[in-house]
């Protein structure tokens, strides 16, 4: 009797070619199955089919420091009067708004510092009035202190509708204080606010100034050795007219 192996050769040898060639196929599928199983090793994450992705990083600003901006830091309110303010014997409160007496040197100053180096300060005003036949002006300004720089910006040489004394014009003008540690400077040119009113912003960045009349850029000036300029306490000065002023407000920038 026909061992197996020999019953086995003889199948094959009368298998038809197309089931032979079956046969061997999935005879090679199965032994490349057993193979890579034999191979596999822990599963990854690149073995998921999910391939990791590099993410650009990107720099993550620093917190600002101060208050928020367009934050408001200050607004006069001179319902209640100026006492306590000092310089106040200058001005008085009519109507809940400001008006300097016309004096030579009225001088106010408000009672408040910024928090911040970038601020914005911004007053309305008119002149409604002049006594000085030399000419008058109005003055912003904040105090040089130590090593911190102070500015100044505003009109001088205002005069009625009389014809001009010995060639003078009004100006508009701004600096930093002391003129000496000025590294950006724009000389001052004619300007006169007549008996109109204004708005006039100064927007403190570090330090540079920036003057604003009506909305315009007029000056940007610098200080070449303070890191800032002065945080106030902010000064307002009438000399020879009597100035109107509506409206102050300090807002963060």
């Amino acid at each position: 009797m026909p061992s197996s192996m020999y019953r086995q050769n003889l199948y094959f040898a009368y298998t038809p070619w197309h089931r032979r060639r079956f046969i061997c196929s999935l005879f090679f599928v199965c032994l490349m199955v057993v193979l890579a199983a034999c191979s596999g090793g822990p599963t990854t994450s690149s073995d998921s089919g999910t391939q990791p992705t590099s993410q650009a990083l990107t720099p993550t600003p620093s917190p600002r420091k101060g208050p928020a901006a367009r934050t408001i830091l200050y607004k006069a309110d001179w319902a209640r009067g100026i006492a306590g303010w000092e310089g106040a014997t200058g001005w008085q409160v009519q109507h809940g708004e400001l008006y300097s007496k016309g004096g030579a040197q009225d001088v106010l100053t408000v009672p408040f510092v910024a928090p911040t180096t970038m601020y914005a300060v911004e007053i309305h005003i008119q002149v409604s009035g002049y006594s000085a036949p030399s000419g008058g002006s109005f003055i912003f300004s904040t105090p040089h202190t130590g090593e911190i720089d102070g500015y100044n910006a505003g009109a001088s040489g205002l005069l009625s509708k009389l014809p001009t004394i010995g060639g003078l014009h009004p100006q508009l003008q701004a600096m930093i204080d002391p003129p000496a540690n000025v590294v950006q400077s724009q000389p001052p040119f004619d300007y006169d606010p007549r008996m109109e009113p204004h708005v006039y912003r100064l927007e403190i960045r570090d330090n540079i100034l920036e003057f604003f009349a009506d909305g315009v850029k007029a000056f940007t000036v610098a200080s070449a050795s303070s890191p800032n300029l002065s945080q106030g306490p902010l000064r307002i000065k009438s000399h020879g007219i009597t100035l109107r002023v509506s409206s102050l407000t300090i807002t963060a920038l």
